[in-house]
């Protein structure tokens, strides 16, 4: 194991030690750097005297404690960091005139009376009360109807009377953080202002590269809208370069509701399919050129650290284009690590990739450890590089297979690490979201082949009609029909499995410790070297699923002999739910939100499910926009 992963191992494990309830945090993350401190430097002493397996244990012990210190010291750190002029310290109360760069491309957002565009504005300064100050930091800003189309990234702007604020959503105990998800997104401030409050004081002052990039991304975009039916060139469009305004919703549910949406957000999944399609492409093309055509210095260069080398920029340029997200850079970080070790013939191990990259993002950003897309990538990666290494399903055929056999134990390998995947990521699922999907085992059988030729190919066609001249979009002809077919294959396949009852069900979040329970179990279950531990492994972590994912029948409250009031913040749904004195509940829908988003399902239903409350006699539902939902949840 090299020595820098016991250095990550601890660090992650002195950030899940801070976190501890109770205020036992802090305690418990510094004895545990002490106590191994001590440890380290005790197997140091004795391995002086003559002790060397216990000297071995110095170096780790050692690194692990150093972790530890970093884990307690890094995030204290970064918040002193953040200065003083920073809109995450200082945000004035009364409108204020903001003068900042555009960082990126207008983005539509359905708001309630259709488009409403958002300008993400890098602030420079504010002119609170006719007095210029200084500040840092992103605001996001939300207008009511469109922008000036001429916006470009880079523009220099003043936006009059605007009133910042930090995010707020749904004031719920417990709920989502939205203030902290926008944060590690890079936005600090959000805000409300009229189109023609904006003045562009200079066009195209800063950020050239930027706006390329963006450039780049609409002419691809373009091509794909141009070249393919609307519903499938949205699906590619967000599977391929991120963009997610062109989606039907309707789609998008389909795919959550059969446990694919991981296909839909652009993640290490899809970082591995542009790699792989370009590697074994780019390998083909060089084993066609002649052997003197490759270079011997500074590198002996063969086909496959050629391929390996071309791939590289490609991976960069495909995180950048897709919007560099936690889950893109930590799969790109251990694309290159991995592709460089093989152009320089160094040994390098997948895990020791994995716990890289966690460490270069949580070096930057210890809050992306809660993040529900870090965390479902991180395991997801982790469980398949644990199950390969204990041999996958079961030995390797003597000889290479061929023809059928050859399909064969591809299609079972495949199913089995689908089916690590799926229980590796479960109890995550159900704590984020609440929510199990009983086929998503069997569609991701059939998506996840179909996505790894249909994303890496989108890419592919989308960067190439970008870059060829006008008139030459012919040559994509044939690969612009396979993409349509594809992709409504995808898209019928989801809508069937959206309609099939009992295909995904609600449920309450786990407790913290079933889902560290699961977790011991399930590392138990790759990790140890002895069957009967494995085999209780496997066995402690299917009780833990099953005690996760099964949901229990709503229980009759009890009577409590007095009337109980709970008024959930919905935003602008009213809602509100009634216990009567012998346990009746009743829930009352009275007002209709007029946006294109699912209150009962996304905010008032996981909030009674957090709480307990399970069994509601009544509904009364005053509002058609809502009845639907609320009836259902």
């Amino acid at each position: 194991m090299p020595p820098l992963d016991f250095l990550t191992l601890g660090y992650l494990g002195g950030l899940l030690a801070a976190a501890l309830p109770g205020g036992w945090g802090g305690a418990a993350l510094a004895l545990a750097a002490a106590l191994l401190l001590a440890l380290g430097a005790g197997a140091a002493w004795r391995g002086q005297r003559n002790i060397p397996r216990l000297g071995r244990a110095a170096l780790p012990l050692l690194l692990a404690s150093a972790g530890a210190l970093a884990a307690a010291a890094l995030p204290a750190f970064h918040r002193w960091m953040v200065p003083s002029h920073h809109l995450l310290r200082n945000l004035p109360p009364e409108s204020v005139n903001l003068i900042g760069h555009l960082a990126q491309p207008p983005e539509r957002n359905e708001g309630r009376g259709g488009r409403r565009p958002r300008l993400y504005v890098e602030v420079e300064r504010l002119v609170v009360r006719g007095v210029e100050v200084p500040a840092r930091g992103t605001a996001r800003i939300t207008f009511s109807s469109p922008v000036p189309a001429s916006l470009e990234v880079g523009d220099r702007l003043l936006i009059r009377r605007v009133r910042l604020g930090p995010p707020r959503r749904y004031q719920n105990p417990d709920g989502f953080d939205y203030r902290e998800f926008l944060r590690l997104l890079g936005v600090h401030a959000t805000g409300f202002a009229h189109p023609q409050a904006i003045t562009r004081l200079a066009p195209r002052e800063e950020a050239a590269w930027r706006r390329s990039l963006f450039r780049l991304r609409d002419r691809m975009s373009a091509h794909l809208r141009a070249a393919l039916p609307e519903d499938a060139a949205g699906l590619l469009e967000e599977m391929s370069i991120g963009v997610r305004e062109d989606l039907d919703p309707e789609i998008r549910a389909a795919f959550r509701l059969t446990g694919t949406a991981h296909l839909l957000a652009i993640s290490g999944m899809n970082v591995a399919f542009v790699a792989a399609f370009f590697y074994f492409f780019l390998r083909r093309l060089f084993r066609w050129l002649p052997p003197g055509g490759f270079p011997i210095w500074p590198v002996v260069l063969t086909p496959e650290k050629a391929a390996s080398l071309a791939v590289i920029p490609i991976v960069v340029l495909f995180t950048l284009l897709s919007g560099a997200r936690v889950s893109i850079v930590r799969a790109a970080i251990m694309a290159v690590a991995y592709l460089t070790a093989r152009v320089l013939e160094r040994q390098g191990g997948a895990l020791h990739s994995v716990l890289l990259a966690a460490l270069v993002i949580l070096l930057l950003e210890p809050g992306f450890l809660w993040d529900a897309g870090f965390q479902l990538s991180f395991v997801a990666v982790t469980a398949i590089i644990l199950w390969a290494q204990r041999g996958g399903p079961g030995p390797p055929p003597e000889g290479r297979p061929e023809g059928l056999a050859r399909w064969r134990r591809w299609f079972w390998e495949l199913a089995w690490v689908q089916l690590v995947v799926s229980a590796a990521v479960a109890p995550l699922t159900a704590w984020h979201f609440q929510e199990a999907q009983a086929i998503g085992l069997l569609f991701n059988l059939v998506m996840i082949p179909i996505a790894s030729v249909a994303m890496p190919l989108a890419f592919f066609a989308a960067l190439a009609g970008a870059l060829l001249p006008p008139g030459w979009g012919l040559l994509l002809a044939p690969a612009d029909g396979a993409l349509a077919l594809l992709a409504r294959a995808m898209i019928l396949l989801t809508r069937w499995g959206a309609a099939l009852p009992g295909g995904a069900w609600t449920l309450a979040p786990p407790s913290r410790g079933t889902v560290a329970a699961f977790f011991l179990f399930f590392l138990m279950a790759l990790g140890s070297r002895r069957a009967a531990w494995r085999r209780a492994g496997w066995i402690g972590a299917a009780a833990a699923i099953l005690w996760i994912m099964i949901p229990l029948p709503p229980m009759a409250p009890s009577a409590s002999g007095r009337t109980t009031l709970l008024l959930p913040d919905a935003g602008r749904a009213d809602v509100f739910f009634l216990r009567l004195p012998d346990g009746r509940g009743i829930a009352v829908d009275g007002g209709e939100a007029r946006v294109a988003f699912d209150t009962w399902g996304n905010v008032v239903a996981p909030l009674l499910r957090r709480m307990g409350e399970r069994s509601w006699e009544t509904l009364f539902a005053f509002a058609e926009g809502t009845a639907s939902s609320a009836q259902r949840e």
